[in-house]
């Protein structure tokens, strides 16, 4: 059962009471500047809870400030938008087991928004008022245990103490600070114990008056900003190293600790901080303004937290995944290489960087990109005096290698890494910088990083030339062994014609010299097939595109087909195999009229009997044979559907390759070169159209021609 010591809405009257408004504002100081990792005690309640959501909030007149949270994917909200402000208004723990069982307070729209479905919340006291809340949440209805409430309670009573002991210390908080009059400032006993309560703060802590000048601030501080002394904001130029994170300088104004003194409320304010000859640094600020019960500003109060590592992992993850990304197009060298330095530049802040590729047997570098930056941080391309030495030093070692270069503009420095393969230095990345921002180690990590990226890049440009060249070897190869067999079977053919022309010829000599000349008309073809596949792939072949009709076209090539098999049924009975030793299947066409096209009469006619003839020889002779033409849209399509074997899967992606032929053809010993289909499709794609395996289900096979119409 719900458990719940509330009326419903919360009452302004308890939520608004000034008392409880400055012990939430103290609460919210001291928590801010608390050594205690109340993020890891937020996720010790959902622990113990057994819950995903644990969080610790403050809750004022109108907004609930989230303080720490497990599972809580949300920053600070409306008092009105949460459950915790029936614990503040009641003063007593509120469990609820389902937010849709009647009975209990309303439920806000926010709550069920964030998917909760049941909450227990306990309250956390600081001078007699409740404050805030410790509280679980989960996503689904649920009974709550008394070990999982004792859990959530015994974290509320630890932050309710841990606030209590900083208030019985003489009473002194960070928003009383500047309660003392000036006597009490300057008191040894106050000094001493303001200094003792700061110095064992492990967050840095600083805080100034109403006009600027800096009055509290801590070891964790001084080790940020350097040496502090009470200075006033009109001498603050020029004595601190402030930055944007982007590396611009701050002005006084923009600086966390005067904008929280201007009233402005910040949370994760970010700041960089240089410092000569250290890294840089980065920080998270937050700071509000500090007022008096009368609404006098009294100054303000920041702590700062060092984020460097956080945010130096994201910027060099960030250029990693940039690179590879420019990288993974695949464009030429000189330009990958311009925008990959632009990214490292960009990310490192360092004036200028290079390139170099090995060239030739003779391991000599070129230079193929360069990048710098411009005093605004803008990529640039003005290039100093290359750095061939520094280059050539790490090529040869194979590993990193630190320098400093002596120019005229002052000692600066310098880093070239190796850019390698699996067996060889393919190049070296080098930079120049005018200060090191971040740790050496990192550095190297990054840019060694960026190396291999490049090399795996430039591994696969090489892979893909050697196989470009492969093919073309391959072509040559075979236009050359094309070529040397043509002329001798040109004279086979030629003789043996002229010897079959003899009447005198005795009848067994001329069935032996008719299986010579049969098969040396098969080499014949095959051999041209070959010689047009290389025209095709090598760009030379060229296609005379006439208007054609293309349902003439088709028409003939089903009627001559049709004869063939007339003839082939006429010499034996069928044979309900598919291998093509008994008669072949029935072949049919559904040809619309008027279908034109600009193309090679000739080479499409070749197209469609390859086509028809593969339909033939792999469909049993019960099976039939179907030649449809059409057209979709500004397309003729042609499809040749057959119920003979089909195609297996696993042989499709293969299918339309040289020499490629079906494991079932050639168990059953079908004739055949492999082929018909690769120039097939080569033919259709020189006329700007497409050839494909229709993916339809068994049996037999449809393959679809597309051709633009005229």
């Amino acid at each position: 059962m719900d458990r719940v010591d509330s009326e419903g809405e919360a009452s302004v009257s308890v939520l608004g009471r000034p008392s409880r408004l400055a012990a939430v504002e103290q609460a919210r100081l001291l928590l801010s500047a608390s050594p205690v990792p109340l993020d890891r005690l937020a996720r010790l309640v959902a622990v113990g809870g057994h819950a995903p959501i644990g969080a610790i909030t403050l809750l004022d007149a109108h907004r609930e400030y989230l303080v720490a949270g497990h599972g809580v994917h949300r920053g600070d909200q409306p008092a009105s938008a949460s459950l915790c402000q029936y614990v503040i208004n009641a003063d007593l723990p509120l469990v609820i087991e389902d937010v849709d069982r009647p009975g209990g307070p309303p439920v806000p729209d926010a709550v069920r928004a964030a998917g909760v479905a049941s909450y227990a919340g306990y309250p956390v006291y600081l001078a007699g008022a409740a404050v805030g809340v410790v509280c679980v949440a989960d996503q689904a209805p649920r009974r709550w245990t008394t070990v999982e409430l004792n859990a959530v309670g015994d974290a509320a009573s630890v932050v309710t103490a841990m606030l209590a002991e900083h208030e019985a210390a003489h009473e002194i908080a960070p928003a009383a600070w500047f309660e003392f009059d000036p006597a009490m400032r300057d008191a040894t006993r106050g000094r001493a114990f303001l200094n003792a309560l700061l110095g064992s703060l492990d967050t840095a802590v600083v805080a100034c008056d109403e006009n600027g000048r800096l009055i509290l601030f801590n070891r964790q501080m001084r080790k940020i900003s350097g040496e502090l002394d009470y200075t006033t904001p009109d001498q603050w130029p020029g004595r601190h190293n402030t930055y944007h994170s982007d590396g611009r300088p701050m002005r006084t104004e923009e600086l966390p600790l005067m904008r929280a003194l201007n009233g402005e409320h910040l949370q994760s304010a970010r700041m960089l901080i240089r410092s000569d000859g250290e890294p840089d640094r980065y920080y998270l600020c937050n700071g509000r303004q500090l007022r008096s019960d009368d609404g006098e500003v009294l100054g303000a109060v920041m702590a700062v937290h060092e984020v460097t590592e956080m945010v130096r992992s994201s910027r060099f993850k960030d250029c990693e995944v940039a690179v590879a990304r420019v990288l993974e197009g695949d464009p030429p060298p000189n330009e990958a290489g311009g925008e990959v330095l632009d990214l490292v530049v960009g990310t490192l802040g360092w004036p200028w960087a290079e390139l170099w590729l090995c060239e030739g047997k003779g391991n000599d570098l070129r230079r193929c990109a360069t990048a710098s930056l411009s005093p605004e941080g803008h990529a640039t391309g003005n290039p100093p005096a290359p750095g061939h030495a520094l280059a050539r030093s790490a090529f040869e070692r194979g590993r990193l290698v630190w320098a400093r270069d002596d120019s005229a503009t002052g000692p600066r420095p310098t880093l070239a890494v190796p850019i390698r393969s699996a067996e060889r230095v393919l190049g070296v990345l080098t930079l120049f910088a005018d200060r090191v921002g971040d740790p050496p180690e990192h550095l190297e990590r990054l840019v060694t990083g960026v190396a291999a990226h490049i090399g795996m890049y430039l591994e696969r440009r090489r892979v893909a030339e050697l196989t470009q060249a492969l093919a073309h070897s391959k072509d040559e190869y075979i236009g050359l062994v094309g070529h040397e067999m043509r002329t001798p079977l040109t004279s086979i053919c030629a003789y043996t014609d002229l010897v079959l022309e003899d009447p005198e010829l005795d009848d067994d000599l001329r069935g032996m010299l008719a299986v010579v000349q049969r098969n040396a008309g098969t080499l014949r073809g095959i051999i041209a097939n070959l010689l047009d596949l290389a025209a095709y792939d090598s760009g030379q072949a060229r296609v005379q595109l006439n208007p054609t009709d293309v349902a003439d076209l088709v028409r003939t090539a089903v009627e001559a087909a049709v004869a063939r098999t007339a003839a082939a049924r006429a010499a034996g009975p069928i044979d309900d195999t598919w291998t093509g030793r008994g008669a072949p299947p029935a072949i049919t066409a559904e040809i619309d009229a008027g279908i034109r096209v600009d193309a090679d009469a000739p080479r499409l006619r070749q197209v469609v009997d390859i086509l028809i003839g593969n339909a033939l020889t792999y469909t049993p002779g019960t099976g039939s044979v179907v030649v449809r033409l059409g057209t979709a849209g500004r397309q003729a399509v042609l499809d040749v559907v057959d119920t003979g074997i089909g195609i297996p899967p696993n042989e499709r992606p293969k299918l339309f390759g040289r020499f490629f032929r079906g494991r079932a053809a050639k168990g059953a010993g079908v004739p055949g070169s492999g082929l018909g289909l690769a120039i097939s499709r080569a033919i259709v794609e020189a006329h700007e159209g497409t050839l494909e395996l229709l993916d339809r289900p068994a049996p037999g096979s449809t393959f679809r021609v597309r051709l633009p119409l005229a």
